[in-house]
């Protein structure tokens, strides 16, 4: 039971880390290529006398694909640490 509670949150403080690494390469990316949209909101044209001023946004997905990418790279470089220091700690009992 110990064992299933210390990889649980070994893996709850590499996802942590994972999350703080991705959001900290997603933010900047998005700024870069998804520019503020309120522009659209304040210059609405209708499609045609039929429809409705329609906003529709199309986001640039990215930063969301590199932020998730270097998060799980931090996530499974957390872990592969971890798990070195655990496997080196039990064979020098």
């Amino acid at each position: 039971m110990e064992t299933r509670a210390i990889g649980a949150i070994g893996s709850g403080v590499g996802s942590l880390i994972g999350y703080g690494i991705g959001k900290t390469v997603e933010l900047p990316l998005n700024k870069k290529f998804n520019p503020d949209p309120t522009w659209s909101k304040y210059n609405p044209q209708p499609l045609s006398n039929e429809l409705p001023f329609i906003y529709s946004y199309k986001k640039n997905i990215i930063p969301e694909i590199w932020g998730n990418s270097v998060g799980e790279l931090g996530n499974r470089l957390y872990q592969y640490q971890r798990e070195k220091y655990n496997n080196g700690e039990k064979n020098e009992k």
